[in-house]
């Protein structure tokens, strides 16, 4: 056996370019990228064609051994963008072998196939979780199994391969999969810690409903876009009855059970589309985009029964809880969310004073 170890750190420098581009890229692509349909195909034709640009400029030992990143990228592409991307990412590199032919076409979409196939079995294991270390260093040291897909080759052919080639191949796989894994794995979780904080800062932890803050930037997003499209929109504003004395005669505890409950209620009564959030205190605001305020009113009638009809079970007994509902709306041109909002406390005030445990209705000037 004779093979230059230079030659695998030769063939790590040449790819170093490659996977800083794969993990620029990588990067970019998990904040800018759809994160439902898009990102999988996204990063599926990233490591298919960093796959194709490894394969197209190899380095070849002494031996003419071909060094390259094929499995690297392959087995990689599960782990951070899931069974489409490792589709996508297979069928490139696949493709493109087919189209450099030679004699070991076929021993080289196997090699393509079972690095996919491995990367896949261990993202289906990881359940989705970033690979650590010695995650990554499992999955490289399975990789070598790919090194039976030279039986697909003549015998004597396959014999002089790996007398030749073993070492220099798993080498150059092993230390690919760890390098280039490490970097993507610290993207992905810097890019999950950015999420977590973006989510504390825009969403209140007692009913997981937006907050204040970010209702308010989305309520002024969407009224200048009605404003432009001379779409109407329509806002709720629902406020627990009574909460003071839940507070007093169960505890904050109880209190916090009652609002979170009544959250759930308003989420599951309105759209995807509409804006729930916890505006202050006991109050959750909703905004609905391209609804009339006479559609609204149906959607604050239907929570208020809910609400009404669902006893809440509070240190063993059953409290029944009622909300007031002030509802307002643009069904004109050139009303601003600042006019709606004050319609829709003004909405809350009135069905405070005559009696709770009903909707009131305010048209914004």
């Amino acid at each position: 056996m004779s093979y230059a170890p230079s030659q695998i750190f030769l063939s790590l420098l040449h790819n170093a370019g490659l996977m800083a581009l794969v993990v620029m890229a990588y990067s970019t692509l998990l904040r800018h990228a759809p994160k439902i349909g898009g990102r999988g195909v996204m990063i599926g034709v990233l490591f298919g064609l960093a796959g194709v640009l490894s394969m197209a400029d190899p380095i070849r030992t002494p031996e003419g051994i071909q060094l390259d990143s094929r499995t690297v990228m392959a087995a990689l592409a599960a782990p951070f963008g899931g069974l489409v991307a490792t589709l996508i990412a297979a069928f490139i590199m696949g493709v493109f072998r087919i189209v450099q032919g030679g004699a070991g076409v076929v021993t080289g979409l196997a090699a393509i196939a079972m690095a996919s196939t491995i990367g896949y079995a261990f993202y289906r294991i990881w359940r989705g979780r970033t690979p650590n270390t010695e995650q990554l260093l499992t999955l490289a040291i399975a990789i070598c199994s790919v090194l039976v897909c030279l039986a697909l080759l003549p015998k004597e052919v396959a014999s002089s391969l790996v007398r030749t080639a073993a070492v220099p191949l798993i080498t150059n796989a092993v230390l690919g999969i760890l390098l280039l894994g490490a970097f993507l794995a610290r993207e992905d979780r810097n890019f999950r810690r950015e999420e977590e904080l973006r989510t504390e800062a825009t969403t209140d932890a007692l009913t997981a409903l937006a907050n204040r803050r970010a209702f308010d930037r989305l309520a002024y997003r969407i009224s200048e876009s009605a404003k432009a499209k001379n779409a109407p929109f329509a806002m709720l504003l629902v406020d627990v009855d009574r909460f003071k004395s839940i507070n007093d005669r169960f505890g904050h505890l109880a209190g916090d059970r009652v609002l979170a409950s009544i959250a759930a209620v308003v989420k599951a009564e309105t759209r995807q589309s509409d804006i729930v959030a916890r505006y202050g205190g006991e109050e959750i605001a909703v905004l609905m985009p391209s609804t009339s305020i006479r559609v609204a009113e149906r959607v604050a009638e239907r929570i208020r029964e809910s609400v009404a009809n669902q006893p809440l079970a509070v240190d063993g007994s059953e409290l029944m809880v009622t909300v007031s509902i002030g509802v307002s709306g643009a069904d004109k041109a050139g009303v601003v969310f600042p006019t709606v909002f004050k319609a829709a406390d003004d909405a809350l005030y009135d069905a405070k004073n005559n009696g709770r445990n009903r909707v009131e209705l305010r048209r914004a000037a």
